[in-house]
């Protein structure tokens, strides 16, 4: 007997407050963001963002069952972005945070602009330069490797006898460690799409399997979340 496609779902928060003030430019050392990187709020945006891709897991979902479980990235975006779906649902899935599934930690960097580690941490810019994008650690940070290893562990401990469809609330680098995973994608294309922000907020990627002993394969559903 054939088993139930199973379906995970993986969410980029709404526009944050942080995403607005990277995309509004600044020539100054600091991004305009207060307090922790991780209480940052969804903007009007990132709400409606959020409560779109709600209505389109909504629509996808209306024949494959509803999603069981939530494991979310504990910032307070992921929150936010993940209620405003169970919203559109119509039901509250039981949901776990998970550090694993938090940003890249830039340590003391989190707000610094480009500009700001060249002038203020020149001998931390000249290292980011020798080492390059992908080895370079800042001060009480992660580098992308970091990321992929607990990714890793994640896919490991939580994904392999995980029954139902699973919705997964993280960050674009996140999402992206997991494409490298489960779909082969190369360690510079992962920086080049992070750099250029081509996930956008609230972005949906999917993947699907028939059994436990399965690899996730990649899933496209553009054309089933047409609205």
């Amino acid at each position: 007997m054939q088993r139930k496609p199973q379906f995970l779902l993986l969410v980029r928060h709404g526009q944050s407050q942080a995403n607005a003030a990277i995309e509004s430019g600044t020539d100054e050392l600091y991004y305009d963001i207060a307090g922790s990187d991780r209480e940052v709020a969804l903007t009007q945006l990132g709400v409606s963002q959020a409560l779109e891709a709600g209505h389109k897991l909504s629509r996808f979902l209306s024949n494959r069952g509803p999603i069981t479980r939530a494991w979310l990235s504990p910032f307070r975006r992921i929150r936010e972005t993940v209620d405003l779906i169970e919203s559109t649902l119509g039901y509250k899935t039981p949901r776990r945070e998970d550090e694993r599934l938090a940003k890249r930690s830039y340590g003391l960097f989190w707000n610094l602009t480009y500009k700001g580690v060249a002038m203020l941490h020149p001998e931390e810019h000249a290292k980011f330069n020798q080492q390059g994008a992908l080895d370079y650690r800042p001060p009480g940070g992660e580098n992308y490797p970091d990321v992929f290893a607990r990714i890793q562990r994640f896919i490991e401990d939580e994904l392999g006898q995980e029954e139902g469809n699973i919705l997964i609330g993280a960050h674009s680098v996140v999402i992206l460690a997991f494409q490298r995973l489960l779909e082969g994608l190369p360690d510079s294309e992962v920086i080049r799409r992070y750099e250029n922000v081509e996930l956008e907020n609230c972005h949906i990627h999917a993947f699907v399997r028939h059994a436990a002993s399965e690899r996730w394969e990649p899933l496209s559903i553009t054309d089933d979340l047409v609205a």
